[in-house]
């Protein structure tokens, strides 16, 4: 168990909201209720109607019964998202396939690359080590074509220009990888082998064949960004070329964080590649620095051209990534932050938006983009864009009364009807990376539980009437950690 008194970031002592308000939300003329139960589950009330939350395995205790039963919800969906098959109609004719994993959401009961990649990486690992390392594997695969190069890869999740190599982010399975790789029993040893072999293997084939040694950079289409008229020029909805030419920002800091992955892993094994691959990273940060910043806007695009020609196109999920991993400095990272453009709803996944394209990416909240964009605005100790981000993640989820894949931007609603441009076009309850964005944003972003285990609070001002109300401390029970926040002096008037 760990106690420590909360670092509160700088910004006005905002009153103490009343019990009322602690337990309820009020957003463009709509209200959320939420009461907690004698043996510790929640109700909540919404303009979805009312959902049962059950008592949740890990308890969090502040003096917010809104706050404490979004966490339980949270808990709630993973646990539906948890099954023993899964199917999807695109493979054996929609059979369900033994899978003791997650699906990816009510609407996705499947296993996709990035989805469950980024979800472990937002801190799912805490939770069930065991069925994300089953979902890994069921995604690693080898080559089927006789007499092509063997090897093990991670499946490609299919891009809207094409599957690999035109989408080239399926190196974000290590991401969620390297969280699994402190397991010392037969299985998890076994499973480290297979990530070494796999992390190799593609390093090796993107190196060949997605590589551009001109440029020093990989080429693919943005990550998680795989509707192409909803983020590329109108013309390459016919035309693929240009994706397929190009270099996204997002992909390329993954690709640095694989490799920042294999120096680990060939170091701890005395492999002489170790060496080579911290010069492939090296370079590879100061390429995507050269190429994707741009001065004028103070941000990194969210991709280039494949002549390197700068466009007016900027992401957040790539920019929180190049922020995290490390590869913006402090004053870069500042920039992008700063000047990357925000809603009274939440942060969009994609600037500027397209006015002809319905509500997808475009003109969209993804709650697991704002958690990382969170990530990004504790590690910058940005107060304002903590708290924003807390709040936006909160209330997406207290009004669809589940963790929805994404929100319309402007009203944070889970469909607009807008005739042509209604949407979001597709959306689903219990979506993973957004119920692992929810449970990431409770324990790092308001507890300060850190991927290596630190525990670092960073709560802004204007958050802490709300969790700490009246008392003396708020805590957090994980299935393997007991962290408790003292009320900090400052609210005493101290």
């Amino acid at each position: 168990m760990m106690a420590l008194t909360a670092l509160l970031l700088a910004g006005g002592i905002a009153a103490a909201p009343s019990p009322a308000q602690q337990a309820s939300l009020h957003w463009r003329g709509q209200t959320v209720d939420m009461a907690a139960q004698p043996d510790g589950g929640h109700v909540l009330h919404g303009p979805f109607g009312e959902r049962t939350i059950p008592t949740p395995r890990s308890i969090v205790q502040t003096a917010s019964p809104l706050f404490d039963g979004l966490y339980a919800m949270a808990q709630d969906d993973l646990r539906r998202d948890s099954v023993d098959s899964i199917r999807d109609g695109a493979f054996d004719n929609d059979q369900p396939m033994p899978c003791h994993c997650f699906e990816t959401g009510e609407k996705w009961p499947y296993v996709w690359t990035r989805d469950l990649s980024y979800s472990v990486d937002l801190g799912l690992w805490r939770f069930d080590a065991a069925r994300l390392r089953n979902g890994l594997l069921f995604k690693l695969s080898g080559v089927r074509t006789k007499g092509a190069p063997q090897g093990l890869y991670p499946m490609q999740d299919t891009g809207s220009g094409g599957s690999w190599p035109i989408s080239t982010d399926r190196v974000v399975w290590f991401l969620a990888a390297r969280h699994l790789l402190d397991d010392t029993s037969s299985d998890g040893r076994a499973f480290a082998d297979k990530v070494w072999q796999a992390l190799n293997d593609t390093l090796a084939q993107d190196r060949t064949y997605a590589f551009d040694a001109r440029m020093g950079l990989y080429r693919g289409e943005t990550s998680f960004l795989d509707w192409r008229q909803q983020s590329y020029p109108g013309w390459t909805a016919d035309n693929v070329v240009f994706i397929a030419q190009s270099f996204a920002l997002s992909t390329n800091v993954l690709h640095y964080e694989a490799l920042q992955l294999a120096v680990r892993m060939a170091a701890q094994r005395g492999d002489d590649r170790a060496r080579q691959y911290a010069a492939q990273a090296d370079a590879l940060k100061q390429a995507i620095n050269a190429h994707f910043w741009r001065a004028d806007r103070g941000m990194y695009m969210s991709y280039i051209g494949g002549d390197g020609a700068p466009v007016e196109a900027y992401d957040l999920l790539g920019i929180s990534l190049a922020i995290t991993s490390g590869v913006a400095d402090d004053a870069r990272a500042r920039s992008s932050l700063a000047h990357y453009p925000v809603w009274p709803a939440g942060s969009p996944v994609i600037w500027p938006e397209r006015a002809d394209q319905p509500i997808y990416h475009n003109r969209a909240i993804w709650p697991f983009v704002s958690a990382y964009a969170l990530r990004a605005a504790r590690k910058m100790n940005d107060p304002a864009l903590i708290a924003f981000e807390i709040e936006s993640i909160m209330r997406g989820a207290a009004l669809a009364g589940s963790n929805m894949e994404n929100y319309a931007l402007l009203s944070q609603a889970t469909h607009v009807d807008d005739g042509k441009l209604s949407g979001p076009v597709v959306n689903s309850p219990r979506q993973l990376w957004s119920v692992a964005g929810y449970l990431d944003m409770v324990a790092e972003g308001v507890f300060g539980l850190t991927e290596d285990g630190r525990v670092e609070p960073k709560l802004p001002v204007s958050l802490a009437s709300m969790l700490f109300g009246s008392r003396n401390r708020i805590a957090l029970q994980l299935p393997h950690r007991h962290i408790i926040l003292r009320r900090p002096r400052r609210l005493d008037g101290n």
